[in-house]
């Protein structure tokens, strides 16, 4: 849980990626949106950027931080996407979703 958020607040959170294998994968990317029930905003997108990882080490970390100004009451949607290419060459992607609800002051 987030806790309690108001309209007019700036949501911030971190976000860590960790290669928990152990071998190295390659291409890591993050793509962090948050989805309304007006919109969908890309928060942060390491692909479009240019900062996916080449060589994704076990145990390295890929970190961000986002923050977005809430403007709409009600269930918003926190989601983060994960994306890799494994030892096998084999493209892999992983979401997970974080549900939010904003209220009126």
């Amino acid at each position: 849980s987030f806790g309690d958020i108001y309209l007019g607040e700036t949501f911030s959170c971190y976000i860590s990626l960790s290669n928990t294998s152990r071998s190295d994968l390659s291409q890591a990317g993050l793509k962090v949106e948050v989805q309304t029930q007006l919109q969908r905003e890309t928060l942060d997108d390491t692909a479009a950027c240019g900062a996916s990882v080449n060589r994704f080490a076990p145990k390295q970390t890929l970190d961000r931080v986002v923050r977005y100004e809430l403007k709409d009451i009600g269930v918003h949607i926190l989601i983060c996407s994960a994306s890799y290419v494994d030892g096998a060459g084999e493209r892999k992607t992983s979401r997970k979703f974080f549900k939010f609800q904003v209220r009126h002051v």
